[in-house]
């Protein structure tokens, strides 16, 4: 088994990216996602640039903010604003219900933004950059999406895509993680892990570099040093006992937290606001900056990811 410790969210903010960077520079994290359309892209460039060794991924954001692609060309993604506002529900059940040239003129537009991000990115990163992609909100698992941006692999040719197939493990104190089994991030859980497993085998008929696990959602909000044991001592044992190999795993914090001032940025959109501005994002951090998290992933750092790898 092998792990890679990432963080989504790059400039999408000074202060979320401020937040990433104090992980890196204090913590164990691999990598992170950087948001083309963000507000503080130019600057989360700039701060990677001077970290040899960490990871950058194109966080494809299809949710939030205006498109780089021109508006017109990618209307059907846009609210009356001329912002992203599709819900992954939204998207996922037009994926689903939309057949023939309307399904054909959707999945053009969102190939034609999420190649309008991966370009800026490449452009900013430099020639040394290798393209890798996932999604913010992981719309990139919902299949019109998935075929959008497999028909882009051949322009890009991908190094890595993330996958959210996320094992089902029990924390030791599992009273005390209940609203995490039974809330939001279960339903997150049981609608994801169908999806990715479509996205593994198309991405391994096609050669794809992808994490065969995916540990951040059922405890997403609350990645504490327990989660992160259990779902070690889980993926583990799985291999202990002879089944597969656990390959690649891809553990996700968001240390990250958008400041007071910056929370304008979300207008009317509340539900945005609580999300990057919540206190838990710096939980998280500090649960990374921390010993005990260190000494839990050391073990399976993936072979030259001690500090990431671009």
């Amino acid at each position: 088994m092998q792990v890679i410790v990432s963080a989504d969210d790059l400039g999408l903010t000074r202060g979320i990216t401020d937040g990433i960077l104090a992980a890196r520079d204090h913590g164990c994290l691999s990598g992170t996602s950087v948001i083309a359309g963000g507000d503080a892209f130019d600057y989360a460039i700039e701060q990677w640039r001077r970290r040899p060794g960490f990871a950058l991924t194109a966080h494809l954001n299809l949710m939030e903010g205006r498109p780089l692609a021109p508006p017109g060309e990618v209307a059907a993604l846009l609210d009356g604003n001329g912002e992203m506002g599709l819900s992954f529900v939204a998207l996922l059940a037009l994926s689903l219900r939309l057949r023939g040239a309307e399904r054909e003129r959707l999945r053009v537009q969102i190939r034609t933004e999420l190649d309008a991000q991966i370009g800026r990115v490449s452009a900013a990163a430099g020639a040394g950059w290798q393209a890798r992609v996932d999604g913010h909100q992981h719309y990139h698992m919902i299949p019109i999406v998935l075929e959008a941006l497999l028909e882009l692999h051949e322009r890009w040719n991908f190094s890595y895509v993330r996958t959210l197939e996320e094992p089902l493990f029990v924390v030791p104190q599992l009273r005390r993680a209940l609203p995490n089994y039974l809330g939001a991030n279960l339903a997150k859980h049981a609608i994801l892990r169908p999806l990715a497993r479509r996205a593994r085998a198309e991405l391994t008929r096609r050669g794809i570099p992808h994490c065969r696990w995916f540990v951040g959602l059922l405890f997403s909000g609350n990645m504490t040093i327990e989660p992160v044991r259990a779902a070690i001592a889980h993926l583990a044992r799985r291999e202990a006992r002879g089944r597969k190999e656990a390959g690649l795993v891809e553990l996700l914090l968001h240390p990250g937290r958008a400041t007071d001032h910056e929370a304008q940025r979300w207008g009317s959109r509340g539900e945005l606001r609580d999300y990057y501005c919540s206190r838990w994002r710096d939980s998280e951090r500090e649960t990374l900056c921390s010993e005990e998290f260190r000494r839990a992933v050391a073990p399976y750092v993936a072979a030259g990811q001690g500090g990431g790898v671009r």
